[in-house]
């Protein structure tokens, strides 16, 4: 009778023959061997981007499980454990006897006898995180030996985050070094964008980055569109890569940028220095596309970016300059490491936009008389038409000619409406003003916004309604003033760009015919290797940037609002959004902001950034009352506030529960606890006693639970346990109960 023997035990038994056959030779590169009894697959891969660094190296996937058995890919020693609530929650580190170092995190547990030095450890520090380093030798390492159980201690679901660093302990990529997975799928690319770099570039006639959607053949992509470009731009990449046995969106290995056929740049993403890892801003950029967001690989070099992994000539940057005017192919060619292949295809034409430098109508009866100047620095025949609408919506043509640059005038029949003038040439690039018959009226309302970048400003008019003519901006510092060259970009929506001047003093920009609205900015430069001050409102918002924190200079800007209403927070009057917006640091910049002089309890305000829509989190709390400050220290510009937490944390779900009768001598003692304003950020705001004795306890913030099992078996009786937390700004929550050990 034949027996089905199960898929599990098959796995199991290839698992371990697989110990048996592979081989270990003194003088090669090891052939790692997977640390898991399941199957090759990934969640996460080396280089992907995370919070404020790279991901240093593969995530193993557990099926949503912790408690599998982790054995050692290859023989060395035990060189380090450390315990946290956050971070690598219980990591083991292990040499290998040619000085690269294997990096376990996330466990559930060690291996009995690393573990019992680890109780050890904590009990004479009376504290869960310890940091163990141990001599060459003192506990060696067996290739296949159990080391530890899976988890999910620390930061994510249950996983195995495994590194492979080098002898400086510099992460490498384990993909490349023996570890292997089942890889036949190339990258998927999104999308492309093109990032035009300074005042004098445009993509499509803007100043922002531009994303081009793609459409996909097999494993090729072509943009749908073609783009306009002028000046200096980089180009920059969305995409991720899949492999066999399972869904998860990894990194990509290799990016290469092609123009016109010829190599520009590559990214090989095959090591990276945790010394620099906070430069991941510089080479993922969070650009906006229609309907979201996400993190475009770069490739080109922003000024002060020292990571490694680029490979380009000597002195380049990689952004594109100079390109002759007419069409280039922009070719992405992404790879994985397993040679996988995936290009994506963008067209662009270098063009300089014509541009109508005036636009007027003359009704003469039933005769309207139209006169323009269009411009276009590098096309001598522009295509012309002149529309009209009734509401600015549906168009009508009434004229089209080819015109040169310079004045014109033309005559069509008169009648009441909107009037659209647009040119454009040859390559597509256009131009369109618009306009009614008649004055614009008293009541006509303007919004003024603006968006800054290193070196200028981008200013944006928006009317309630059409216009009779172009709105006049004007712009005045100490040494200057002029009106702005305006481009309309949309019905009521007007655009102009005006550079900063670091000796020209606050920066005004108004209509030239109104008060208001108008827009006050500073003209402070900073610049790499000073320390500098930037204040506004008088000092309610500072900025301190150290001597290493800038990487190139710029003029930073910052606008008051007020803060909006949060769970667990009090808002105060404070709010202040920096720009240029995500403008990053190569070491931490400090935000204060001052608070008013009737805030009751200034012990309990903290700084607070805004990470995503209406989510506000904690960065930091030091008080200086004298000057009423509150500061934090940042890598980035964004949106910060002053919030009052007076909230004490939750403590809820006590077990054993108040009055519990138990058989076990050593139960497990347990809480959920959280917080809703600054949150828990110490170990040590979080304590757990029994009779008395404070116990080890163990906190996982993901799940908010903090625990702890006594240290030898309880007498039977009555026994008194207690849980005590403190949040960031000081409160504190206590819970206590009693139970019985029968």
């Amino acid at each position: 009778m034949c027996v089905p023997i199960p898929r599990t035990l098959i796995r199991r038994c290839a698992y371990l023959l697989g110990w048996a056959l592979l081989p270990c030779s003194a003088g090669a590169e090891v052939e790692f061997a997977w640390p898991l009894a399941l199957e090759h697959a990934l969640s996460s891969t080396f280089g992907e981007t995370r919070t404020a660094a790279f991901h240093a190296g593969i995530d193993l996937k557990t099926q949503g499980k912790t408690g599998f058995e982790v054995h050692a890919p290859a023989a060395g020693y035990l060189w380090k454990v450390r315990t946290s609530p956050w971070g690598y929650g219980r990591s083991l580190y292990q040499k290998l006897p040619d000085g690269r170092i294997l990096v376990y995190a996330h466990l559930q547990g060690f291996a009995p006898h690393v573990a019992a030095r680890v109780v050890r450890a904590q009990r004479e520090k009376q504290a869960y995180s310890v940091d163990l380093e141990f001599q060459p030798g003192e506990i060696p390492i067996r290739r296949g030996q159990l080391v530890a159980w899976s988890g999910d201690s620390g930061i994510g679901p249950p996983h195995l985050h495994m590194e492979l660093r080098d002898a400086d302990n510099i992460p490498l990529n384990p993909l490349l070094h023996g570890f292997q997975v089942e890889d036949t799928l190339a990258p998927v690319f999104e999308r492309l964008a093109l990032v035009p770099m300074g005042l004098e570039s445009q993509v499509n006639g803007r100043h922002q980055p531009v994303c081009a959607a793609l459409r996909r053949a097999a494993s090729n992509y072509e943009a749908a569109d073609t783009l306009i470009v002028a000046g200096s731009f980089g180009v920059s990449a969305q995409l991720h890569d899949l492999a066999d046995a399972a869904p998860n969106q990894l990194a990509p290995y290799r990016l290469r940028l092609y123009v016109d056929g010829l190599p520009q740049v590559t990214s090989t993403y095959a090591r990276v220095s945790y010394t620099d890892g906070h430069q991941v801003f510089l080479d993922r950029l969070r650009l906006n596309f229609a309907g979201g967001s996400g993190a475009f690989f770069t490739l080109f070099r922003l000024p002060g970016n020292r990571l490694e992994f680029y490979d380009l000539p000597p002195g380049a940057d990689g952004l594109l300059r100079g390109l002759a005017k007419g069409p280039h192919e922009l070719m992405v060619q992404a790879e994985d490491t397993a040679g996988n292949i995936a290009r994506a295809r963008l067209q662009v034409q270098v063009d300089e936009l014509p541009r109508i430098a005036d636009f007027q109508l003359h009704a003469a009866g039933t005769i309207l008389k139209v006169q323009a100047q269009v411009e276009d620095p590098d096309d001598d025949a522009l295509d012309l038409e002149l529309s009209w609408s009734a509401d600015g919506r549906q168009w009508q043509r009434e004229l089209f000619t080819r015109v040169r640059s310079g004045p014109g005038q033309w005559e069509v029949p008169a009648r009441s409406g909107v009037w659209r003038l647009r040119v454009w040439d040859k390559a597509g690039g256009e131009d369109f003003k618009t306009c009614i018959l008649g004055q614009i009226g008293a009541d006509a309302e303007f919004f003024l916004e603006y968006q800054t970048f290193p070196d200028f400003a981008e200013v944006r008019l928006i009317s309630d309604r059409p216009l009779a003519a172009a709105p006049l901006l004007a712009f005045a510092d100490d040494r200057r003033q002029d009106t702005l060259a305006l481009r309309q970009t949309g019905p009521q929506e007007y655009r102009a760009s005006q550079p900063f001047s670091a000796r020209g003093g606050p920066l005004t920009i108004q209509m030239a015919d109104r008060a208001a609205p108008s827009l006050v900015l500073l003209q402070q430069q900073v610049n790499p290797g000073q320390e500098s001050q930037v204040e506004w409102g008088g000092g309610e918002a500072r900025l301190h940037l150290g001597s290493g924190s800038i990487y190139a200079p710029f003029f930073p800007q910052a606008q008051r609002f007020s803060p909006p209403d949060v769970t667990g927070l009090t808002p105060t009057e404070v709010g202040y959004g920096f720009t240029p917006e995500r403008h990053s640091f190569d070491q931490q910049v400090e935000v204060f902001l001052r608070y008013a002089p009737t805030v009751a309890a200034p012990q309990k305000l903290g700084l607070y950034q805004e990470r995503g829509e209406g989510e506000w989190t904690f960065v930091g709390n030091e008080l200086d009352s004298a000057q009423r400050l509150v500061s934090g220290k940042v890598r980035r510009l964004l949106r910060f506030a002053l919030f009052s937490d007076t909230q004490a944390p939750s403590i809820t779900a006590l077990q054993p529960a108040a009055g519990a009768a138990l058989k076990e001598r050593q139960p497990l003692l347990g809480a959920q606890v959280s917080d809703e304003g600054s949150g828990i950020g110490r170990e040590e705001d979080l304590t757990l006693h029994l009779d008395g004795h404070r116990l080890i306890g163990e906190y996982d913030p993901e799940a908010g639970t903090l625990s702890a099992r006594p240290e030898a078996p309880l007498k039977p009786g009555r026994h008194r346990w207690e849980v005590q937390v403190r949040d960031q700004s000081g409160n504190q929550a206590v819970a206590r109960a009693e139970f019985t050990i029968r």
